[in-house]
This record gives structure tokens, C-alpha cells and sequence, in this order.
């Protein structure tokens, strides 16, 4: 299937049905550890101790279960905002994800704008304007959950801030990461500071430290997919490590 068509379907099923939000075992997720998750946090939460510290750090799986949630700096007091939207920026990754295509938070913003590329004047429509996001957070296809499956995450839902890349084990993918911190959430260009996440983001970088040894074949980036010529954004933060780690 193209990888337009595969985004489009993840997208637009979402927007339109409850029932693909129905989870489903994820049989083809590879094996992970422990230390693999703890090795991810790690990796994102050396990062944002450079400039954020206080940033919220979460992972899901697959089935939209969050596996882990802490703040970069080790400190507790999360609140719910925090995590509902670290939450739902690494749901977003995984859940527009495949073991063929990789999808973030920034590439599903590209399309759901008035125009297509955001902010020109004079074009149309992008593919899938008009995909409510705000509304998921308050219906019944919520599916952002707890570890044990069953028990909803307020407030989670898509999100189109950048701060979310998906992880791969050996070529697979198996969860998401999201992160929040930097102060800016905006989604659509309406949004106040929407011009600020353009370019490259603080969330975003520490996501992709995160993803390190984790991270998707070239290849299969989201930013190889062309619409009408113009190239969707998978990220726009280039990838690198922490200065000091264990900071």
C-alpha cells in the first residue's frame, strides 16, 4: 500500500470511526526489555536537561498503553496536561507508524492545515483538513490507556505538535515516543507560536536522542512521501546526542 494511502487510512479511519480504534495485539511488535525503555527515557531526558528539564517523558506501545512516564530531571508532580499530551505526541508516532512507513506528530500537522504546504496563500486544502483532532479527546474512541490496558488517559488524543517519533526493535516497530517541555504545543497555524515549531523543535530533538539505536531505516521516513510534488516533513530537528549524559 502507498504511504500516502497508508497515512491517509490511519488518519481518516480515526477521524471517522470508533471502530478501528478497537486495540488490537500488536503480534507483530518485537521482543523489548525493560532496559530498552529505560535506555530511550535516558537518552531523551539527557537532552532536555540541556534546556528543559522539567520535560515529561513518555513511551507507548503499540496498543496505545502507556509503558513509561517520567520527567527528564527525575522529579515527580506531572500533571495531567503534561502527561496527557507527552501521552498522545508518542501514540500519535506509533499509531501512524508501520513496519513500512514512519509518521510523526509533524507530518500529520503538513496535511490537516487550510492550506497545503501550511501557511501559502492560494492553495488548497491539505489531504485531510478538517480531521477533528480536538474533538477525539472528549469521545468515545479515546484509546490512549494505562499499562494495564483498560483504564483511559484523560485528555489524550492525536496531536500534530512536534515532540513524537516512533521506535523500532530490528527493523520493527513497537512504540512511540513523546515528549513535552519547551512550552510550545501549537497544532494548526491558527495557533499562537505556530511559526515557532516550523523549524526545529526542543521537544523534538529529544525525542530523536531518545530514538537513537532505536530509530527507523531511512528509508522508510515519512519525508520520502510526495504530495502534489511537495514533500511532507518527517522531522525537522536534526538527531543528536546529549553534551554530558547523566546530566
Amino acid at each position: 500500500m502507498a504511504p500516502l494511502r497508508l497515512l491517509t487510512l490511519a488518519l481518516g479511519l480515526l477521524a471517522c470511526t470508533a471502530r478501528v480504534l478497537a486495540i488490537t495485539p500488536a503480534i507483530n511488535s518485537p521482543a523489548y526489555t525493560a532496559a530498552d525503555l529505560d535506555r530511550i527515557q535516558q537518552q531523551a531526558a539527557d537532552l532536555a536537561m540541556e534546556s528543559f528539564p522539567r520535560s515529561v517523558i513518555a513511551i507507548v506501545d503499540r496498543d496505545g498503553r502507556e509503558l513509561l512516564l517520567r520527567r527528564a530531571d527525575g522529579t515527580g508532580g506531572i500533571t495531567a496536561d503534561e502527561r496527557a499530551i507527552a501521552v498522545a505526541k508518542a501514540g500519535t508516532a506509533v499509531f501512524l507508524s508501520s513496519n513500512e512507513q514512519s509518521f510523526t506528530p509533524r507530518t500529520a500537522s503538513f496535511i490537516i492545515q487550510q492550506n497545503f504546504p501550511p501557511r501559502i496563500r492560494n492553495r488548497p486544502p491539505g489531504p485531510l483538513v478538517g480531521v477533528g483532532f480536538s474533538n477525539l479527546a472528549y469521545s468515545d474512541i479515546n484509546y490512549f490507556r494505562e499499562a494495564d490496558g483498560v483504564t483511559r488517559i484523560p485528555g489524550t488524543r492525536l496531536r500534530a505538535s512536534p515532540g513524537g517519533v516512533p521506535l523500532y526493535k530490528n527493523g520493527r516497530l513497537f512504540a512511540g515516543i513523546g515528549v513535552t517541555g519547551d512550552g510550545t504545543e501549537a497544532e494548526f497555524t491558527t495557533d499562537p507560536g505556530y511559526d515557532r515549531v516550523l523549524g526545529s523543535d526542543p521537544d523534538e530533538a529529544a525525542a530523536l536522542a531518545g530514538q537513537i539505536g532505536y530509530a527507523p531505516h531511512a528509508k522508510i521516513h515519512g519525508s520520502g512521501v510526495l504530495l502534489d510534488g511537495i514533500r511532507v516533513p518527517y522531522v525537522k530537528t536534526p538527531v543528536r546526542r546529549a553534551k554530558v549524559a547523566g546530566l
